[in-house]
């Protein structure tokens, strides 16, 4: 099982976990994050993905409801209860509210 995307960050480096690997950015130097860094700087990604790593372990264990999705209504419940009280479905498609134009029309 491949590792999900998440990051950890500390006040000058921000470590991100993609698809693949791990991405390291200096806040200080890069803040726009457009420069992986991780390759030169092995130590600080080990650190941070290790405290990461030590965070998730402790996180696991007190998780809840993570298969609730298995005993979940098949049905919506607010839907039903709609279907019921009024007979038939709410629009899927709603009236969009209409955008305020704020520009004032030069003379």
């Amino acid at each position: 099982m491949g590792k999900a995307q998440c990051s950890i960050r500390n006040n000058r480096y921000s470590l991100v976990r993609g698809k693949e690997h791990w991405s390291l950015y200096d806040f200080k130097a890069d803040p726009g994050q457009n420069s992986d860094i991780a390759d030169q700087h092995a130590d600080v990604v080990a650190t941070l993905s290790a405290a990461y790593d030590q965070w998730w372990q402790e996180v696991r264990p007190r998780l809840e409801n993570e298969e609730a999705y298995k005993t979940a209504p098949q049905v919506n419940p607010f839907k039903a209860q709609y279907a019921k009280q009024f007979g038939g479905e709410p629009d899927p498609n709603p009236p969009q509210k209409k955008k305020k134009n704020n520009r004032k029309k030069l003379q």
